[in-house]
Parts: structure tokens; sequence; C-alpha cells
């Protein structure tokens, strides 16, 4: 191989290692941001609007105790871990992407009429990823932001009395 050719595969080598692609970028540690939703309900105590988060994270996770690491109904609060999944893309045809994991920190308080819940990436390798990645791409990270904003959805309905618990209830 002659040097030109060389030269030309070393441009194009650095070319691609320097592009900004969402697709292939790693987010960095300061980009992780708290991620908090509130919610306004009416003539709810804080009581109910826990015991409906509890018993909606339990519902969606499976089992509660899985997520939920600290529940305190008198402070109204709830603190628990998930896993939420998000895909890296390989850039090829034959095999278009790789299902990879991260954890996230769930922070829930309940208050007379409102209730808040709070969600954070948290770095580091999930055990069984596909990809061993400890913390998402940029497109990845929009995956999960998405994922956060439908799990937000999922809970105001549960507060709001219209989970699937309160669906059972209604004989």
């Amino acid at each position: 191989m002659n040097k030109q050719t060389l030269a030309l595969l070393g441009i194009l080598i650095t070319g691609c290692a320097a592009t900004h692609d969402p697709s292939y970028t790693k987010i960095t540690t300061q980009e992780i941001k708290p991620i908090t939703y509130d919610y306004a309900i009416p003539n709810t105590s804080k009581k109910d609007l826990f015991n409906r988060a509890r018993d909606h994270f339990a519902t969606v996770y499976g089992d509660s105790r899985s997520v939920i690491r600290v529940q305190d109904l008198e402070s109204g609060m709830i603190l628990g871990k998930g896993v939420i999944d998000w895909k890296l893309s390989t850039g090829s045809w034959l095999i278009p992407y790789i299902n990879c994991s991260s954890s996230y920190d769930v922070r829930f308080v309940a208050k007379e009429n409102k209730a808040r819940l709070q969600l954070e990436l948290v770095q580091g390798i999930v055990p069984g990823s596909e990809c061993r990645w400890d913390l998402p791409t940029v497109s990845g990270y929009k995956e999960i932001q998405t994922s956060f904003n439908a799990i937000s959805t999922s809970l105001e309905k549960a507060l709001n009395g219209q989970g699937n618990v309160e669906s059972l209830k209604n004989f």
C-alpha cells in the first residue's frame, strides 16, 4: 500500500471517529439531570395519593419490592430504583441495534392534593445488559426521556384514580 492510500485511509478513519452522530456519542455525567413531574390532584389526601402511587408501582413493575427501596406513608415518600431499556445503533443492516439497559432512581412524594415524581438516570453497567455501556448514547438518552414521560403519564392516571387497581375495584 502506498503512502497516499495510507494517508487517505487515516483521514477517513479519523473523520469517522470524530463524527458527533447521536447514535454513537455517549452522554456525559454532566448531561444527566433529574426529570421532575408535578401533579395537582384536587380533593385527594396525601394517604390516597401515596397508596395509589405504591399500587401503581406494584402493578407496573410486577413486584413493588423489586423497585421500591423505601416507603413512608407519614412523609408520603417512596424511593426506589428501576431499569430502563434503550437501543445502541450498530450501523449494520444485518443487526441494526443492540438492546441496552440503564438504571434510574425513582423518587416520589405525596402531599395533600399534589404529588411529585422525579426520575434520574444512574451511571453504571446493568448486569445482563447486551451492551456494556455505563451511560447511553445521546439518542439512547432521548429514548429514555421518552420512556420517563410515559411512566409519568401512567402514574398521573393512577393518581387520578384511573389506574389498573382502581378499575379492578369498580364492579
